[in-house]
């Protein structure tokens, strides 16, 4: 283990500290960075309202979480008197590909010109 999750380990172990562990998903929002490697969905919005072509390297999944539900979830996490797990996952509970991204948004903007490569290598 990483010496983070060690001293975590032990904190957890002495009793001393209630230590929780939360993974969250792709969280976007409106102010999602446009240049991001891991979500494709901010490139391809953004890319779309200005009229640019895009072109993504690979068909990425994750999964994507509304920010405002990110948060709101974080705030259970944090006010509940009892939790019953150190670890908590927050996200939607389901994968969506930047490929369905790219399709919605068409639906919503038809003259986007987004495109991604289903095959390639995830990152360049």
């Amino acid at each position: 283990k990483k010496s983070l999750e060690l001293a975590a380990d032990l904190a957890r172990n002495s009793g001393a500290v209630e230590l929780v562990g939360l993974r969250i998903g792709g969280a976007w929002g409106p102010l999602g960075n446009p240049t991001s490697r891991f979500i494709g969905l901010p490139r391809l919005l953004h890319a779309a309202i200005a009229g640019k072509p895009l072109h993504l390297d690979a068909d990425v999944s994750c999964d994507l979480i509304y920010i405002e539900d990110a948060a709101q979830a974080i705030v259970s996490v944090l006010t509940t008197p009892k939790l019953n797990h150190s670890i908590y996952n927050i996200g939607s509970g389901s994968v969506v590909s930047d490929q369905e991204v790219a399709d919605a948004i068409r639906q919503l903007i038809p003259r986007a010109s987004l495109s991604i490569s289903p095959d390639a290598p995830r990152y360049h």
